[in-house]
């Protein structure tokens, strides 16, 4: 009998054909976007983020699927900031009132600092119902003050908007959008504060070097929902 301990190590080798299919199925799932060849982008000043997570009965949310949100939801912000830029997290409510968001989290993406808030756990939505408004802006010196975004808002509530329909804005412009499933409603639902959130845009994006933001509505649950 041989000495075992001599033996050379064994290898399961994959038939060629196999490693083949498994090259080919790579390369179609590339083809169609299911695996990526490349890292996603990280995004520019002039994109609009979706800022916002929602939680609905403790459990994560994705934001175009959870509308319109609900008073009992709870919110988590984060946005993506350029590298020395300090910014200031506003709740806009649905009466024009602000509510700054802090403190603030930070962690360093490549040449982007991500910023959320609160820190550790989602915070409650304020209990009125209608159209809120997330703003993101910064500035390099210091945090753009509340003042100087009180100046810049439109007189008064919000319009209303479309259940499933929210509004995403950044120095790039404002982009209405929503879940796949029902149609984007007429433009003159949302004209109006389509209107209000450009004006807003163009009065902090004409002193500040980054803003940001999200308008989304806020509703009741229809009788029996959870």
């Amino acid at each position: 009998m041989g000495d075992l301990t001599s033996a050379p190590p064994r290898s399961r080798r994959v038939p060629g054909w196999r490693s083949g299919l498994v090259l080919l199925l790579l390369a179609g799932m590339v083809a169609l976007g299911v695996v990526s060849s490349r890292p996603k982008p990280l995004p520019t000043p002039d994109d609009p983020q979706n800022l916002v997570q929602v939680f609905r009965s403790d459990l994560p949310c994705d934001l175009l699927l959870a509308l319109p949100l609900r008073p009992t939801d709870q919110i988590r912000v984060a946005a993506d900031v350029p590298l020395g830029l300090h910014p200031l997290f506003v709740l806009v409510d649905s009466d024009g009132s602000l509510h700054e968001l802090s403190p603030l989290d930070r962690r360093q993406n490549g040449n982007l600092m991500e910023f959320s808030a609160p820190p550790l756990r989602p915070m409650p939505l304020p209990e009125s119902v209608g159209t809120k408004v997330i703003l993101v802006c910064a500035a390099p010196e210091a945090p753009p003050t509340l003042a100087a975004v009180q100046e810049a808002l439109p007189f008064g509530p919000w319009p209303e908007l479309p259940q499933h329909t929210l509004i995403r804005f950044a120095r790039g412009g404002v982009e209405v959008t929503g879940p796949k499933g029902p149609r984007l409603p007429e433009p003159e639902r949302t004209a109006d504060i389509e209107g209000k959130l450009r004006d807003l845009v163009q009065k902090l994006t004409d002193r500040l070097p980054f803003v940001v933001g999200v308008a989304f509505p806020v509703r009741k649950p229809a009788a029996g929902l959870p």
